[in-house]
């Protein structure tokens, strides 16, 4: 049995037959991949299925556009009753392993806004289940080629070239920067590299005119951020740094400045509420008390040499991303009452 999670906005386990573990619980999906915001949030949601602006058949012959998770139920389950009419002797089991299997994974939407655009903070949940039907991937159809890109999800030190490619040249690459889902009325062609200069989510997709159907999308994130000349900063002979005069948003501390290796740094010496972005070098072994308390500018750090979180270090501040692969010891009120958390 197939059954919509609800329409509530709330988070709700116990709303039933969804809820029920014989039952697949969909919930709904938007044109950019998203869950839709109006859903019901239930750790036990199976998959999503487009349920946003669908254009329903009404009285004298008529189409509306309606909106709910009862417009995605119908589309999952007509994939299970596909798949009962392509392999009549596949269990009920089988059917509800093989559309988890097969889903393609999306986001949800974080609810703000970062300093740096819209969209580039969407992340993945357990909300979503396995993902978005995908009857091709379901019925053991070949997949079209999609999109190669050279540029990931990881940080890099500078204005990028980003070049695309398909191995089917019959293929249109299409892309968007703006978090959307490019799709032929909205997305750019791609015709030559283009240059990244900050942090932009870059979603692409092979488009064939011929079937004028999609390849599976490719979405990533880079991060760019830059060097600022050691001028900028003040630095001690013990290798901390007092203070940042700098005016970069996305900087990348160097190991070395001035000729003297990088220890540390003071409270507040990147408290200038222009950072955005902050990556320390691995020379850093801890972050000090109250470094970025209060901080209404940092969104993102990086720092993988931290081994120490001391209290109140990122207290009431707006950080949204830490990257602290070798944190072992995190001070009290190390991360309390951050805003976006």
């Amino acid at each position: 049995m197939f059954a919509c999670v609800s329409n509530d906005s709330t988070v709700d386990d116990t709303v039933v037959p969804a809820n029920v573990t014989e039952c697949i619980a969909v919930t709904s999906s938007d044109i950019n991949g998203l869950i839709s915001e109006w859903t019901t949030w239930t750790y036990k949601t199976d998959v999503a299925a487009p349920g946003e602006d669908i254009a329903v058949a009404t009285m004298q012959d008529k189409y509306d556009i309606w909106s709910g998770t009862s417009f995605a139920t119908p589309c999952a389950a007509s994939l299970g009753a596909i798949l009962k009419s392509v392999y009549p002797n596949i269990t009920v089991d089988e059917i509800d392993e093989r559309i988890k299997e097969t889903a393609f994974p999306i986001k949800e939407s974080r609810g703000y806004t970062s300093a740096q655009g819209q969209h580039l903070d969407d992340f993945y949940t357990i909300f979503q289940g396995a993902g978005m039907v995908q009857f091709c991937n379901a019925l053991g159809i070949d997949k079209l080629a999609a999109v190669q890109t050279d540029l990931e999800d990881k940080t890099y030190i500078g204005a990028q070239l980003c070049s695309m490619q398909c191995t089917d040249k019959n293929a249109i690459i299409l892309y968007t920067t703006d978090g959307t889902y490019p799709t032929l009325e909205n997305a750019i062609e791609y015709t030559a590299p283009f240059e990244v200069t900050k942090r932009t989510r870059i979603r692409s997709v092979a488009y064939y005119p011929d079937t004028e159907y999609y390849s599976d999308e490719i979405d990533i994130t880079p991060r760019i951020h830059y060097i600022d000349d050691e001028s900028r900063f003040e630095i001690n002979q013990d290798g901390v740094i007092t203070k940042y005069k700098g005016t970069i948003q996305c900087l990348y501390v160097p190991e070395t400045i001035n000729g003297i290796p990088v220890t540390g740094f003071e409270s507040g010496a990147f408290n200038n509420n222009r950072i955005i972005e902050l990556t320390l070098p691995k020379t850093i072994k801890e972050i000090p008390e109250n470094a970025f308390s209060k901080n209404t500018a940092l969104e993102y750090i990086s720092a993988e040499g931290v081994t120490v979180v001391c209290d109140s270090a990122f207290f009431y501040s707006n950080l949204r991303y830490a990257e602290l692969p070798n944190a072992k010891e995190l001070g009290e009120l190390s991360f309390a009452r951050i805003k976006t958390f």
